[in-house]
């Protein structure tokens, strides 16, 4: 049943790979500009490709080892550079907050954080992707009501109830998904009704900008982003959007890599330079454009290092994101985390 419902997302993931796209054009270094007619045509015709490489990449996105592992990474760095997760007495904050995870992709970093969260709603505007995950709480919840019938089942012999102890043993824990919500937009505004409604707190809430006067949409203790910013063309309406999304004190935790150099280009082969626009982040100018939208107590500061194997030579790897066996070297990336609060 399981491998059905796997085989079902990947079927979704393709068939919305298949569908025509805009024409691609080339990256750039540009880390940020106010929004124009000009940036918000840009900014869609990159939505477009994105979305048309990463619906044909979502089934098997999952299987490449350099994402599970930076996943991984990424949530050690949040849990290390935010409050929120912590004693709820720590500044304030609850201790299982709300949080936003934008471009959540299959949800290997939003499965991470899911069981420490009240909340976590998880966009992206790639429906493959958003399918991938999908179809994984599905398994989860399947799985979870599988043991559920299981440890209900209380009947048999001393030989049934002896084999149902050893397999009791060997299962693992239950992971229960139960708080996470998959929701396929482009988020441009904190109050897009695809979003879950404001708690009836937020709702009595002054003048925040929602709808008739009150956040009308639910505001989050953290929004996260994970290899996610190099492929924006314009970042402050992002930033902006994430910062209207915040519950007041509320903090964002977003992770990529740096842009140090021209070298930094080779994070990418040449055959997945679609949809990349720009090699990395660059710490000062990405600093200064938090400042300018809003944010306070803003830090951008490096978080850990990766090795990753790139190509020897441009196309080396041809369409592929890693070469066979014998191909390409091995290269150090470092990454940053940017963070800060709402006032």
């Amino acid at each position: 049943m399981v491998q059905t419902r796997r085989t079902a997302a990947a079927a979704a993931a393709a068939a919305v790979a298949a569908k025509p796209t805009a024409a691609a054009t080339p990256a750039n270094n540009s880390n940020t500009t106010a929004p124009t007619t000009t940036a918000a045509a840009a900014t869609a015709t990159a939505t477009t490709k994105n979305n048309a490489r990463f619906n044909a990449e979502a089934a098997a996105w999952d299987s490449n080892p350099f994402i599970q592992a930076m996943s991984a990474e990424a949530w050690r760095a949040i849990q290390h550079n935010v409050t929120c997760f912590r004693d709820s007495s720590d500044a304030g904050r609850p201790a299982r907050p709300d949080v936003l995870e934008i471009g959540c992709g299959t949800g290997t970093l939003s499965l991470l954080v899911a069981p420490h969260a009240r909340q976590l709603v998880a966009v992206d505007a790639a429906e493959g992707m958003v399918e991938v995950l999908r179809g994984k709480l599905a398994d989860n919840a399947q799985s979870n009501a599988e043991a559920d019938a299981d440890d209900g089942d209380k009947g048999g012999d001393d030989d049934e109830g002896e084999n149902k102890k050893k397999k009791d043993k060997s299962r693992l824990p239950k992971k229960d998904f139960r708080n996470v919500v998959p929701i396929c937009v482009m988020l441009e505004d904190p109050e897009d009704p695809n979003l879950p409604p404001g708690t009836q707190e937020q709702q009595q809430e002054p003048d925040r900008g929602g709808v008739g006067g009150r956040p009308d949409r639910i505001k989050f203790d953290l929004v996260i982003s994970h290899l996610v910013l190099h492929h924006i063309p314009e970042l402050a309406p992002v930033l902006a959007t994430m910062l209207g999304c915040l519950k007041p004190g509320g903090a964002v935790a977003l992770t990529d890599f740096e842009d140090f150099g021209p070298a930094a280009r080779r994070f990418h082969p040449e055959g997945k330079m679609e949809g990349v626009e720009r090699h990395g982040i660059e710490r000062e100018a990405m600093r200064r454009l938090m400042h300018d939208v809003g944010f306070v107590d803003v830090r951008v500061e490096g978080a850990w290092t990766a090795r990753k194997s790139v190509e020897r030579f441009p196309g080396e790897f041809g369409d592929q994101a890693e070469g066979g066996e014998g191909a390409g070297e091995e290269m150090e990336f470092p990454f940053l985390i940017c963070t800060g609060k709402r006032p």
